[in-house]
């Protein structure tokens, strides 16, 4: 795996690259503060957490399709866990978010989510 940036709204997010499957796995905290606007990471991170326990009492697959990998972190560039998923799921997610933002910005996850899309 391969940990490469890309730019959502003026903001990076962190993606891994998968060679033997051929898939990009982005981080989902990084997806919600681009949708969310919260005021840091923290908030991110907290919005993500209430999220995935609605989600889980609503039996929803999006949190179990959702890994924990291995990324540099924004801050300190310390490898930590963060939850990532692929960009199908990103886009049911996108959905789950309560936000205006989440509609117009499918095509640009459609555009670097792809496979031959390693830019």
């Amino acid at each position: 795996m391969r940990a490469l940036l890309t730019d959502f709204e003026s903001r990076s997010i962190r993606r891994l690259y998968r060679d033997e499957s051929a898939t990009w796995w982005f981080s989902v905290t990084d997806v919600v503060q681009v949708l969310t606007y919260p005021p840091d990471d923290l908030a991110a991170r907290e919005y993500w957490n209430q999220l995935k326990r609605r989600l889980v009492t609503e039996s929803s697959q999006l949190v179990s399709a959702s890994h924990r990998l291995k990324i540099p972190a924004a801050a300190d560039e310390k490898q930590r866990f963060t939850d990532h998923a692929t960009a199908e799921t990103l886009l049911r997610l996108m959905q789950a978010v309560l936000s205006p933002r989440a509609e117009p910005n499918k095509p640009w996850l459609a555009k670097v989510g792809l496979p031959s899309s390693q830019a």
